[in-house]
């Protein structure tokens, strides 16, 4: 993690800021690092960033991956150049963690949907369902230090 990414993204040099924020998370009750990431900004950082969040897993529960949006009007190689999808970033994990989380362990969000099923009709109680397009939303549940990094 460096500050070239902030410099571009943010138009500031932010990483000792988000660090401070960190630290003065431990006191509080937030638990998840969303970055944004953009092609040829950051994209080869994603595997450091799981890894600090490995290495904080005290206060970081979770890395939430945003890939940057690019809205209004804006030239299209440029968006090209600079887009990174989620299947994107699923690939750069696994290749910048070595294999250590394959792309196979990420799974879309509507999996939960027949468990959701299987609550409401074990409770008798109506229970959220979670319906979205499945590259719209993978995750990948816990980080959880056991062999290995993750």
């Amino acid at each position: 993690m460096t500050e070239e990414p902030y410099k571009v993204l943010r138009s500031y040099s932010a990483l000792k800021t988000k660090l401070k924020a960190i630290e003065n998370c431990r006191q509080s009750e937030i638990r998840r690092i969303v970055p944004t990431f953009m092609r040829g900004v950051n994209d080869d950082q994603i595997g450091e960033m799981v890894r600090f969040a490995v290495e904080n897993l005290d206060i970081v529960k979770g890395v939430n991956a945003q890939p940057i949006a690019f809205e209004g009007r804006i030239d299209e190689s440029e968006r090209k150049e600079g887009r990174i999808t989620i299947p994107d970033f699923i690939k750069a994990l696994e290749e910048q963690t070595e294999g250590e989380i394959p792309r196979e362990s990420f799974y879309p969000v509507p999996f939960v949907l027949p468990v959701s099923y299987f609550v409401e009709a074990w409770k008798k109680v109506p229970q959220l369902e979670f319906t979205v397009h499945h590259i719209v939303a993978p995750q990948r549940m816990c980080l959880e230090r056991t062999e290995g990094l993750y």
